[in-house]
């Protein structure tokens, strides 16, 4: 697991996991989340999504299957795995593992994957896999100087091994694309135009300074103004034909459309995270065939 002091350094560098965005390559984040992490002080998040969860506590199985599969013992002491890069000091890694070869003394690093999408993926034993993956990887070498990354995924259930050899194609692209980044957005402050603003799940987690003022153009406050008055236009219309609709279904528990979709209004289990009540009800159309 990353330490404390680890994670307040991941705010001073480009991490191996920022990369991908900076790409236009991450599902998950674009440029502009990168920027508010490395730009300001933000609130430590206190929720992980289920997916990240689920990574983490599949992290160790993963490395203790590679390690037996490359009959090697893995290194994962925290304190061993962070490495800031000599040469670019804007960019450091976090580690899953790493090994020394037990003749030649070189070490190799292990990274760890959960993942249920097999497209992504190729045959066992390539660098065939996602791009942001083989970004991530390739920045680990970046930071370390190490040559090669056995990746261990587990892909829907099943342990698959991939092999990734330092690219110097790909590490400069890494290098350039990634001072660019940080020159003319972190050390400025001003955000990528390139791509959509940061998530709101990272621009709420700012600290606000007490008693501070920025300048704000009354364009972006009107466009804000007229989106809220929308949204709230479409909820009133979106309730006043869901009350009208279910007021048509009286005490059935659906409808058989002309189209030959089915409108239910059925009880659905929730998780307790979504409220309290384990049921409730939901509107939901779907074909007609569908099981």
């Amino acid at each position: 697991m990353i330490t404390e002091k680890q994670l307040k350094e991941r705010t001073k560098h480009l991490g191996s996991s920022d990369i991908a965005a900076l790409f236009n390559l991450d599902p998950f984040k674009n440029a502009s989340d990168v920027w508010v992490s490395k730009t300001f002080e933000t609130e430590k998040k206190d929720v992980e999504n289920k997916s990240m969860t689920s990574g983490i506590r599949w992290e160790p199985y993963l490395i203790e299957w590679a390690g037996n599969e490359l009959c090697c013992k893995p290194i994962v002491d925290p304190d061993m795995l962070w490495f800031i890069c000599e040469a670019h000091p804007i960019f450091a890694s976090n580690l899953d593992a790493f090994y020394l070869d037990p003749e030649t003394g070189n070490p190799t690093i292990i990274e760890a994957k959960k993942t249920r999408l097999w497209a992504e993926w190729g045959e066992q034993g390539t660098d065939q896999m996602p791009h942001r993956v083989n970004l991530q990887v390739h920045t680990q070498m970046l930071c370390t100087g190490f040559n090669t990354v056995y990746v261990a995924a587990m892909i829907q259930g099943e342990e698959q091994l991939f092999k990734v050899n330092r690219d110097e194609r790909i590490i400069r692209a890494i290098i350039e694309t990634g001072e660019k980044f940080w020159n003319n957005h972190v050390l400025t402050k001003v955000p990528p135009v390139d791509c959509e603003p940061a998530k709101l799940e990272f621009l709420k987690r700012i600290r606000r300074e007490p008693e501070t003022w920025a300048e704000v153009s009354d364009e972006l406050v009107s466009q804000w103004e007229q989106a809220k008055e929308a949204e709230a236009e479409a909820k009133k219309k979106a309730d006043l034909a869901q009350r009208s609709l279910l007021t048509a279904l009286g005490d059935a528990e659906g409808s058989i459309l002309s189209d030959y979709r089915e409108l239910t209004y059925f009880q659905q289990e929730r998780p307790e995270h979504v409220v309290k009540a384990s049921k409730c009800r939901v509107l939901r159309i779907r074909k007609g065939n569908e099981q």
